[in-house]
This record gives structure tokens, sequence and C-alpha cells, in this order.
């Protein structure tokens, strides 16, 4: 989930380029629990600074239900390390490759569960 769409809409194609995600985004907490309830996430990848959004929150209730999901936590330069077990936190501006890289690492590590 990411407020900025421009760069929501560049996660979403360099994730798809790889060929092997299928990257679903949300307008909010609601949307990102209604999409989960559909579609299962393997990885979450949420903005810190979304106004007015409970993040720690909103991981609780994805794992509610999800209970293992790994989680990434995106945030500005002010960003510390959020309550609620995200697994990496990424400042922007973002390092698109270490963020890929991780996500791809921890596709690769449920993979082989």
């Amino acid at each position: 989930m990411e407020d900025e769409p421009a760069l929501a809409e560049i996660l979403q194609a360099l994730l798809r380029a790889r060929g092997r995600f299928e990257v679903l985004l949300a307008r909010d907490a609601e949307d990102a629990l209604a999409q989960a309830r559909q579609s299962p996430p393997d990885v979450a990848v949420l903005d810190l600074e979304v106004r007015d959004l409970d993040v720690a929150g909103l991981l609780q209730k994805l794992r509610q239900d999800h209970e293992a999901l790994p989680a990434l936590a995106c945030g500005g330069a002010a960003a510390r390390e959020p309550a609620g077990g995200f697994d990496a936190l990424f400042l922007k501006p973002l390092d698109l490759r270490a963020l890929l890289a991780q996500v791809e690492r921890i596709l690769g590590e449920r993979g082989r569960k």
C-alpha cells in the first residue's frame, strides 16, 4: 500500500516485469484488507506515511488472517523502525533494487517451505 500513485505504479510494473509476481495495489486500509481476504498475499509492502493510517494496526489485522505474512515498511527519512513486526524498513527515496531483492528473497524462502 503506497499513497503516491506514481511510486505504486512503478513498484507494480517492476515486480510484474519479473514475470512471477501478481501485484495488487490498495487505495486504503479497507481495500487492503478486502483484497487480502480475496487473494491471500505472499508479502505486504506498506507505506508508513499514509495519512490517517495506523500501519502497525493494519499489519496486525492482515496477520489475523495470514499469520506468517512477511511485511516490508517504506518511509521517508524521518521514519523509524515501526512497531508491529515488519521484516525490513526501506527509506525513501527507495532503493528499488534492494526492495525487489528483499521481496524475491522472502518469496524464495516461502517457496522452499
